[in-house]
């Protein structure tokens, strides 16, 4: 290989390891609605954003657990735990989870890792971006594109939310987050925040906003 082509391969390897270590910190979520004989799941991907010493908090949209008699939780490791909503917002329609650590085994607690946030300010049109999680709605899954937008917001009741729209396709139900080139997040997927925006494509609440 040419000493050029040493550096790519080696930027190459580099990303993938961030994306790798981001896809750690996604976890996938399944809640069950049961009605009499009838049972339904629904899919999604959630971020871990925080450790508060008892609990692991979880960061996902509202829709994917809204009305669930119960909640699990899938970690990078294949373990699996029963989660509760904590808190909800109902202007972003995101809410936030719990997993106690005592339902967790310590190999599971030593491969989990607290997500790092980005300044999504920073993030300009044309940057590169990934989509990670559920942007096709099926697990572990990331997508390259460009952002296309970062000027653009919603309304609600308390506030105006900036979004942020990229050039990748993305399903109507997609999941998950936007990640920069270091690994960090710097965006939640919300693809109903979205819809009249860029619609088939994924777009996501700013996290800094």
């Amino acid at each position: 290989l040419t000493t050029g082509e040493r550096y790519i391969t080696q930027e190459l390897k580099e990303l993938e390891n961030k994306i790798l270590g981001a896809h750690e910190r996604l976890i996938a979520l399944e809640h069950r609605l049961f009605n009499e004989l009838l049972e339904s799941k629904t899919h999604g991907t959630g971020v871990l954003i925080a450790d508060n010493g008892m609990e692991y908090l979880i960061l996902t949209e509202q829709r994917i657990v809204k009305g669930a008699d119960r909640i699990s939780v899938t970690f990078s490791d294949t373990a699996v735990a029963e989660a509760q909503v904590k808190a909800y917002d109902g202007n972003t329609g995101l809410a936030v989870l719990c997993v106690n650590k005592k339902d967790l085994e310590e190999s599971t607690k030593k491969v989990i890792s607290i997500a790092e946030l980005g300044n999504s300010n920073l993030v300009k049109k044309g940057a590169p971006i990934i989509a990670a999680g559920s942007p096709m709605e099926y697990d572990n899954a990331a997508m390259f594109g460009n952002i296309t937008s970062q000027s653009n917001s919603v309304a609600k009741a308390d506030a105006s939310y900036q979004i942020l729209t990229t050039d990748i396709i993305g399903s109507t139900n997609g999941t998950g987050v936007l990640l920069n080139l270091d690994g960090q997040v710097v965006g939640i997927i919300s693809q109903e925040a979205g819809a009249d925006l860029q619609p088939g494509t994924v777009t996501a609440f700013a996290v800094s906003d």
